[in-house]
């Protein structure tokens, strides 16, 4: 969206017709956020190639971006509980 802003949003199949999921990444006075319609989730870890976002006070769960390149990403879920499995979905610039 701009030098400090990122959107992203998910789509129930390729033709890209239907949003089912959408956030801002944010970075504002040093901090960096993702925002969706009811929460925010700070980045507990900010690296050169990913960032891991978790809810403040858990000690479990969140999603991470790691780079793949300038136009793709992984996302990649995080079980909140012990015997969760982690998804991972990749992520893809389609527009400017």
């Amino acid at each position: 969206m701009d030098d400090s802003t990122m959107l992203m949003r998910a789509f129930s199949d390729s033709t890209l017709r239907t949003v089912t999921d959408s956030s801002r990444i944010e970075l504002r006075n040093g901090t960096v956020v993702s925002r969706g319609d009811r929460t925010a989730t700070p980045a507990i870890e900010v690296t050169a190639t990913q960032v891991r976002f978790r809810q403040e006070g858990a000690s479990s769960g969140g999603f991470t971006f790691s780079r793949v390149s300038n136009d793709e990403w992984t996302a990649t879920l995080h079980p909140a509980t012990d015997n969760g499995r982690e998804t991972v979905y990749v992520m893809r610039r389609i527009g400017q």
